[in-house]
């Protein structure tokens, strides 16, 4: 059971000074990739023969001078030609004859993959390409311009490619289905570690974090991908993958009725092998794929107990009783919540316990309990600030507008504010089996730091001003730690701690604080999904077969690093040699590098300054500028009624009218 520490004052808050110790925590690539040090130099690497299939590029020319150099045939000249009958995409056979005696050899430019020299199975090269092209998130169409470039032929014809990117996408699963086991083997094996009393048949609960991602911005995309990702070894446990088309499916429907018998017969022997796995809405793909992963769960002797997500969908909806629930959960929460029985319970003491210790783990209950993510709880809080500020447009009870100002609420004003709310949060977060007292008193310290961020920003008395701030020599507000303050540009008018202290305290409700206790994020989660669109950009149409292909590599490259594609390149029939190794290590060791460099606190200090100081640039230019841009904003504005002193900004009827006067 993790250690419980009791709450302490964090001196990296508002207005602190002081620099924090540099954060000596491991790392999420860390814990992931390991200490990933190369075991031999770049030039140890380049020292070793070659064992596998390798490729350079090399330059015709300079290739068939090098060999007429060693060809000891007096006035003979050797001739180069690339025979186009023989050649399959990016693999040649190039035929080597000399002008004199007549000798003939051929140069194979790719490696068979089985069989001797045919076309069709010198694909080696041609699959590489492919697959570089899915881990590079481009087409066909840009291998074939970068052969253009270096004057290559052409890339393999697009049926060919297809069969390539079929055979890869069958390598990505076999090889996901393999990593996927052993990372959910590694989470078995931390709690054994932890419980000496679990053995591998017993079914262990446990708090993962899951949020979808779709392949188009807006609600109208064809595809959707969710992650289920472990907060104990941040590494990927299982994925879904939605898709709302099948090209065959589509084809077929062309030719014949969907009704008829004919689509029936044909579907029979299709459906197993159909891409289209959902029919409703974009929008309900994440939860259509939360509900799937966590019936799956049970086959891996998992129980996906804690689910941390961030409320944008009803993914959690679909899932809170995916493995059963107590007898007052079966009651209350499928009673209309708009009924005077389920009201009159939610105002009771019954359900204040009720939802204590179901919160806590305390009720013998199976149902999936939901965490929120600081991150997504934090950005809340921005929200809220600036739809307040849009509907407080106008002029406050001083008499000045809500924003645009020092001392009011602008945007680097917001900024801090959400910023401190979140801190205010993360410094009480507390994991384990606790108590309801323990729970309580880490919650009321949240709302007494969350109040704090407010009092401590309003420019107000400096009593009640600091009522709420921690005191001691290690606390973050400068007044409590010297007994002096002074204002900064981003504190408020008096006006607005009566104005925000209702949203404030909306911000730090219980029940939202308690779902925030463990301190967990999706900020893995955030960051596998960057890597998805990566190998898919959402600006291109790509296939449900390339798109899945993409979440996969995702996956691999998530859990693994750059190393684990070997597995694919394996199972794809492509060699892994010495130079894929040493490549692949030295990747890893810059993740771990740069993770390492951005936990620091000084680089997370430069980053926010540098963030702040982009907001205030950017507010000096507005005030300067005015509005310049909205949409439609400037329609009502009459081209020939505006005035002008010069003559190209003049509108064309007063300038031929002031020409006319001229004349």
């Amino acid at each position: 059971m993790p250690e419980v520490n009791d709450h302490q004052s964090d001196p990296g808050d508002p207005d602190n000074s002081q620099s924090e110790s540099e954060c000596s925590k491991e790392t999420a690539s860390e814990r992931k990739l390991g200490t990933v040090t190369p075991t031999r130099t770049v030039e140890e690497y380049y020292e070793e023969p070659e064992s596998s299939i390798s490729y350079r590029l090399v330059e015709l020319s300079s290739l068939m001078n090098t060999f007429q150099e060693l060809h000891n045939c007096k006035k003979g000249k050797l001739v180069f030609n690339d025979e186009q009958a023989k050649r399959y995409g990016n693999a040649s056979l190039i035929h080597i004859e000399c002008t004199k005696c007549k000798k003939k050899v051929y140069l194979q430019t790719s490696a068979n993959c089985g069989g001797k020299w045919q076309a069709k199975n010198a694909s080696d090269i041609n699959r590489r390409m492919v697959y570089s092209a899915c881990e590079m998130g481009v087409g066909r169409e840009a291998i074939a311009v970068m052969c253009d470039i270096l004057n290559m032929p052409p890339p393999c014809q697009p049926s060919s490619w297809n069969e390539h990117t079929q055979a890869l996408y069958k390598a990505h699963k076999d090889a996901v289905e393999e990593k996927l086991a052993k990372a959910r083997e590694h989470v078995h094996e931390l709690h054994r570690k932890e419980n000496p009393d679990l053995t591998e048949d017993d079914v262990i609960e446990i708090a993962v974090s899951f949020d979808g991602t779709w392949s188009k911005r807006g609600f109208t995309a064809n595809f959707g991908v969710g992650f289920v990702i472990s907060v104990d070894s941040g590494q990927v446990l299982d994925y879904g993958f939605a898709s709302k088309i099948c090209r065959q499916c589509s084809r077929k429907k062309e030719q014949v009725s969907e009704n008829s018998e004919e689509f029936r017969n044909w579907y029979a022997t299709h459906s197993s092998n159909c891409t289209e796995n959902h029919t409703g809405s974009s929008g309900a793909m994440e939860k259509d794929i939360a509900r799937r992963l966590w019936s799956n769960s049970l086959a891996y002797n998992l129980r996906y107990k804690y689910m941390v997500c961030d409320g944008d969908s009803k993914a959690y909806n679909s899932v809170w009783d995916v493995y059963g629930c107590c007898e007052d959960c079966d009651k209350w929460e499928r009673m209309d919540k708009k009924s005077n029985q389920y009201k009159k319970w939610v105002d009771s003491d019954d359900h204040n316990k009720w939802k204590s210790d179901h919160d806590l783990g305390h009720a013998n209950c199976p149902r999936v309990m939901k965490l929120d993510c600081i991150g997504h709880v934090q950005k809340r809080a921005g929200t809220a600030l600036r739809e307040f500020r849009k509907k407080n447009a106008g002029k406050l009870k001083d008499g000045l507008p809500v924003g645009g100002r020092k001392h009011r609420l602008t945007d680097s004003c917001i900024d801090k504010l959400q910023k401190h709310y979140g801190n205010a949060i993360r410094r009480n977060v507390i994991s384990g089996d606790i108590s309801s007292e323990q729970a309580k008193r880490h919650i009321q310290s949240m709302q007494n730091d969350i109040m704090a961020v407010l009092y401590h920003s309003c420019n107000i008395n400096n009593k009640e001003r600091h009522k709420f701030c921690p005191s001691g020599k290690d606390s973050w507000c400068e007044y409590k730690r010297t007994g002096s303050f002074q204002n900064k540009d981003h504190h408020l008018d008096p006006v607005f701690l009566e104005l925000l202290e209702p949203v404030f305290k909306r911000l730090s409700s219980e029940s939202l604080l308690r779902r925030c206790l463990p301190g967990f994020s999706q900020n893995n989660n955030e960051s596998i999904n960057s890597l998805v669109w990566m190998r898919a950009p959402k600006h291109k149409y790509y296939g449900p077969q390339r798109v899945e292909m993409a979440a996969i590599g995702a996956v691999i490259q998530f859990n693994e690093g750059a190393s684990g594609k070997q597995l694919v390149m394996e199972k794809a029939g492509i060699t892994w040699g010495k130079h894929a190794e040493s490549g692949s290590a030295q990747k890893n060791k810059k993740r771990i590098d740069s993770a390492k460099r951005k936990s620091s606190q000084q680089h997370k200090n430069a980053r926010k300054k540098i963030r702040l100081a982009k907001l205030r640039a950017e507010e000096e230019k507005k005030s300067i500028e005015k509005a310049t841009y909205g949409a439609g904003k400037f329609n009502n504005v009459d081209p020939l009624q505006f005035s002008s002193s010069s003559d190209d900004d003049m509108p064309l009827a007063q300038l031929q009218s002031k020409k006319a006067k001229k004349k």
